[in-house]
């Protein structure tokens, strides 16, 4: 008998969506530390800080998604790890746009918060991504491997064919 897996609930998507947001604090708190660190311990501007700890949270975020969330086994390692890599370098050119862009605007449209747009920015993005990262980690990055029959009927046929025969 085959065995077969059942399907979420919606309950437990709702609890793997909490924990995916209790897990993006690694990338909000990651990128605000590069900005404060850059900004007011390194006196260079705010963007490396930004990037710089955006990148070393983008690190730790794949190994808590991959074992704590989406619960992942290593066998299917190499094909996840590549999706999970385009798909966060993605994000992580699309987050630095998102923030930059966000505080031109803030900028513009309030001039008084100058040396805090940084990191309104970062807080203003991170809203947008809250959603945006579960369903790209869910669907594509660590979607369950569907199983397809191990030995067809046809499998016999296509072994013969292989060596020569039929």
């Amino acid at each position: 008998m085959a065995h077969t897996k059942r399907k979420k609930t919606p309950v437990k998507n709702i609890i793997e969506f909490i924990k995916l947001q209790l897990a993006g604090n690694i990338l909000f708190v990651g990128t605000l530390l590069g900005v404060a660190v850059a900004d007011h311990i390194l006196y260079v501007d705010p963007f490396w800080g930004m990037v710089g700890g955006s990148l070393i949270a983008h690190i730790l975020f794949f190994l808590v998604n991959k074992n704590w969330i989406f619960h992942t086994s290593s066998k299917r390692g190499y094909g996840e790890v590549a999706r999970f890599i385009v798909f966060m370098s993605f994000n992580f050119f699309l987050n630095i746009f998102l923030v930059s862009l966000l505080t031109q605007l803030i900028l513009i449209q309030m001039p008084s918060v100058e040396g805090f747009e940084y990191y309104l920015g970062v807080v203003s993005a991170a809203v947008f991504f809250a959603i945006w990262s579960y369903i790209g980690l869910k669907f594509w990055v660590f979607a369950p491997t569907k199983r397809h029959a191990a030995v067809s009927r046809h499998h016999g046929l296509t072994y013969e064919r292989k060596r020569g025969r039929a």
